[in-house]
């Protein structure tokens, strides 16, 4: 089975939906939005686990008990894999991140140190507020990251 380890926020619901909105309005028919309950922070994707690792995996979000709630800041909003190229539209965090990155950390070494291989590539906390598909035009682009 496909498997990740993320935190739910505690978001606004309004909130919550504001943002799902946001990337209709700049984005149209190229844009699917992320329900506001899915709206989730990967800490760590670990892809295709077999059933009999699953519980070796979620024994591994133990070294996160110690995390108590703190607060995070929304931050600048972005692309993936890039502006030129957007596939996914997201909310970045500001203050927060360090934490949330710490999170993420404590949590990848517990997975490798169970045997799980995970990306190599650096932590980005984010939310994903929309993926797109077709081809999304550069003004549009440009209002949805000022936005």
């Amino acid at each position: 089975m496909r498997l990740f380890a993320a935190a739910v926020l505690d978001l606004p619901r309004g909130l919550a939906a504001a943002l799902a909105s946001s990337a209709l309005s700049d984005f149209g028919s190229a844009a699917r939005p992320v329900a506001p309950e899915a709206m989730h922070l990967t800490l760590a994707f670990l892809g295709e686990v077999p059933g009999a690792r699953v519980e070796a995996a979620a024994g591994c979000l133990e070294v996160l008990s110690g995390f108590g709630p703190f607060e995070a800041v929304a931050g600048e909003a972005g692309f993936f894999p890039s502006p030129d190229s957007p596939r996914v539209f997201w909310l970045g965090f500001g203050s927060g991140a360090e934490k949330l990155a710490e999170a993420a950390g404590r949590l990848s070494a517990a997975l490798r140190v169970e045997g799980f291989a995970l990306e190599e590539r650096a932590f980005h906390p984010h939310l994903t507020l929309a993926r797109l598909k077709g081809r999304v035009g550069p003004e549009a682009v440009r209002r949805a990251a000022e936005a």
